[in-house]
């Protein structure tokens, strides 16, 4: 997911009876929603309510929202004093035989990020309207009942304690993102600007939040113990046990941390350390990754190698960045070190990684910001090419983040009974992570421990993206210990074998992606897709999904995956060039929930000025076309949004100058490019940490 406005409302647009006033989140009635007191857990509930008429319209499937709530007082391990976490989850039974079908947790990454975002697995798809859906033949409940999970608290529809303010969509006045009002204020307020909406939000203050992913799997292990003793709709209907989780992005830290954490409580409740009586072992089988940042001591260098060097033969950056680049990562003192530094402190400083001791805090977070700014953030600092897919030229986004607009729609809230607005990406969230430098103090290590313990290992990729690249993701696949050395030997042994998808006529996806597996890894590198490469490449990414659960290889869905197995052909796949096609799949998008990222300069001012005509959350005027590229980047009409943006003509060396960057920058108020006398070159490259590193 892009970088997304940090706290998203419900705004108004009076151009369209579909975007009229809005109001503060009521609230569900009581009447509306059913209420499960835990019978193990004093405090703790689960409410919830059936939402089969919204996504989900498959007749006889049937789908329900909520909230876990759970009170401070089950949280001991999660170090904040006064914490009361409700989650919201949203719970979709399979289409095919939900009663004996597995579960699999879906979350995505950030940090901050909701996961009802716009990717291929979900239900349904939002349409361009922002205000209906259409059902997905390719979601991921098609076989498997998925329960997907807005963490951590701050989070899409998660929240700690409830507040009303205001919220400007713009944000050029950091002081002005979200505003608190009192109840008076609140009720007395209209709305009279466009872009300045009511919004009632988790209220963003670092007591009522965590700011590790280490706290983040203690959370959601709690949320796990309740939902999946005492949920109804699960536990009496659905006989499989199995339980899966997948993540996307910084869910490639998330995901790993979490599942590894559940699996060391179901060792302490095996060996009775924990309350068999309270506590259920979790039958934990898959981890699955999709464009996954895992370990930045791995995949670091692998960015500037990608930027200058890819199989799309775009050259984003020029040999001078590249090599100062690549030096500011392994001089002394540069990142690889100081990515050392955090890790060495951390065990004593800080062993269980709650983010409470300020100096480990203060080296991790100097490792990841230094290693973002010279050396990961080369794309951003020295071109406009998007990070998230090189074949595109910022604004250009795809796919098209209609979901933002859509979950702030008010009878879309009334619908799920939530109890705030819905924040797609916060950047409340993510300053808190990056202040503890979660990025830099987490590695492979737990993988690599669900993997020894038998647990499958699914890694996809999507090989546009720069942001968590597929180079980067394969090092990390290819350092992975197996339980028996045979196995780790066979791995890195496999060569890459074509997956074999039937042709899809709307998508055109034979052909479309290669795979290494062998024991319980493997590593899928999908062709012609950016970061979201399940939106990319739906059929693929369905593909690999339900072979994966089912323990057949990935190649053909013929074979299941047991003893001496593994995937022939060549070793290296970077011999496998792409062509990036010429033709965007569709046309500009600015969107007033995501200005920071889809809109021009000229949009972002008219917004701010008043002047813009805005139609189902949507800019019109000023238009996003016309502004030309000389770097063979523009396709004629600004930035379409799809898959290519017409830099597929040749190689394209250097991108966009630091002044279009600084052009874009100063319309939304930010800092510009700034030099940095760091390596042999002084790598210059924005030293304000983006909206979104890794969502």
């Amino acid at each position: 997911m892009r970088a997304a406005i940090a706290i998203a409302a419900t705004a108004s647009f009076l151009t369209s009876p579909a975007t009229a006033q809005r109001n503060f989140v009521p609230g569900p009635e009581p009447d509306e929603i059913e209420t499960v007191l835990s019978k193990k857990f004093p405090g703790a509930s689960i409410t919830y309510k059936s939402t089969n008429t919204l996504c989900e319209t498959t007749p006889g499937v049937n789908s329900y929202s909520g909230y876990v709530h759970l009170p401070s007082s089950l949280l001991g391990d999660v170090p904040i004093q006064g914490y009361n976490a409700s989650m919201f989850f949203w719970y979709f039974q399979a289409r095919n035989n939900p009663s004996k079908a597995p579960l699999s947790i879906y979350i995505s990454g950030g940090p901050g990020e909701s996961s009802f975002d716009e990717s291929s697995n979900f239900p349904c798809t939002v349409n361009p309207d922002s205000n209906s859906t259409t059902l997905n033949k390719d979601s991921w409940n098609t076989n498997v009942n998925m329960l997907y999970i807005d963490q951590p608290i701050g989070t899409g529809f998660s929240y700690s304690v409830i507040a009303n303010g205001i919220r400007d969509l713009v944000g050029l006045d950091p002081e002005r993102v979200f505003v608190p009002l009192s109840p008076e204020e609140a009720s007395s307020f209209k709305q009279t600007n466009i872009t300045v909406v009511p919004a009632t939000i988790s209220a963003p203050a670092p007591q009522f939040a965590i700011n590790t992913t280490a706290s983040a799997a203690r959370l959601l292990w709690h949320f796990a113990q309740l939902w999946f003793q005492e949920f109804p709709e699960y536990v009496n209907k659905t006989s499989s046990d199995e339980i899966s989780i997948w993540g996307n992005s910084y869910g490639g830290f998330y995901a790993p941390a979490i599942f590894a954490y559940f699996e060391r409580q179901n060792d302490k409740i095996s060996s009775r350390n924990l309350k068999s009586s309270t506590y259920k072992v979790l039958n934990l089988a898959t981890i699955g990754l999709t464009n996954a940042c895992i370990d930045g001591k791995i995949q670091v260098p692998f960015y500037p190698e990608f930027a200058y060097n890819n199989t799309y033969d775009i050259q984003a950056i020029s040999e001078d960045v590249y090599k100062s680049a690549m030096t500011n990562f392994t001089m002394k003192g540069g990142c690889s070190d100081l990515i050392d530094a955090c890790r060495s402190a951390g065990p004593q400083g800080d062993p269980f990684q709650t983010g409470a001791n300020p100096l480990v805090n203060q080296a991790c977070a100097f490792a990841t910001i230094y290693c973002f700014t010279y050396v990961q953030g080369v794309v951003e600092g020295y071109s406009l090419l998007n990070p998230f897919d090189i074949a595109l030229t910022r604004p250009t986004q795809y796919p098209v983040f209609y979901t933002l607009a859509f979950w702030n729609q008010a009878w879309v809230q009334k619908t799920l009974g939530v109890n705030v607005n819905h924040t797609m990406s916060s950047n409340f969230v993510r300053d808190l992570f990056f202040a503890t430098g979660d990025l830099a103090r987490l590695d492979y290590t737990d993988l690599e421990f669900l993997l020894k313990k038998g647990k499958n290992i699914v890694m996809v990729y999507g090989d546009r993206d720069f942001r968590c690249g597929w180079t980067g993701g394969e090092a990390v696949s290819l350092t992975l210990e197996h339980g028996d050395k045979e196995t780790t030997d066979r791995f890195k042994g496999a060569g890459y074998a074509d997956i074999e998808v039937e042709q899809d006529e709307d998508t055109g996806t034979k052909g479309a992606g290669v795979v290494r597996q062998a024991g319980k890894l493997s590593f899928s590198r999908v062709f012609d897709a950016g970061h979201n490469v399940g939106a990319y490449q739906p059929k693929v990414v369905y593909t690999i999904f339900d072979r994966a659960m089912n323990g057949l290889d990935i190649a053909t869905g013929e074979e299941k995956v047991e003893g001496g197995y593994a995937t022939g052909g060549d070793k290296d796949s970077s011999g496998i060039k792409n062509v990036v096609p010429k033709k965007p799949i569709v046309g500009p998008v600015c969107l007033v929930y995501q200005v920071d990222s889809t809109c021009t300069p000229e949009q972002v001012l008219a917004l701010n000025n008043g002047t813009a005509k805005v139609e189902q959350f949507v800019v019109t005027e000023p238009s996003a076309g016309g502004e030309e590229d000389d770097d063979g980047g523009d396709d004629g009409n600004g930035n379409g949004n799809g898959p290519d943006n017409g830099n597929g003509n040749g190689q394209q060396q250097g991108g966009n100058t630091t002044q279009d960057v600084d052009k874009r920058d100063a319309a939304l108020g930010r800092f510009g490019m700034m030099a940095g006398p760091v390596g042999v070159v002084g790598l210059v490259v924005a030293l304000v940490v983006p909206a979104a590193l890794f969502i």
